[in-house]
């Protein structure tokens, strides 16, 4: 990721750059999540994922959260982060 400390990045630029990273992640390539999303986990597996998962998911909010308070943003930061879970979701332009 490019040095986002030294200049200003407009908003547009940080998210796409972020996303390109995240697209490079070796997680989001992992067989297991290849497997997942073509249907291909029996219900074991997909209750075991799930039952491990959810910890992560159910701090994300309170993440972006955080993020969202440091902006410097008005916002109220769980409105932020409901904000930036629908972009990244592609629910929002």
């Amino acid at each position: 990721m490019s040095d986002w400390g030294s200049a200003r990045v407009p908003p547009d630029a940080f998210v796409r750059e972020l996303w390109a990273e995240v697209e490079r992640h070796p997680a989001v390539a992992h067989p297991f999540l290849r497997r997942f999303a073509e249907g291909g986990l029996a219900p074991w597996q997909i209750w075991g994922y799930a039952s491990q998962h959810y910890r992560l998911v159910g701090s994300f909010t309170a993440y972006l959260e955080a993020i969202a308070g440091r902006t410097g943003m008005t916002a109220n930061p769980s409105e932020m982060s409901r904000f930036l879970i629908a972009r990244g979701m592609g629910l929002e332009d």
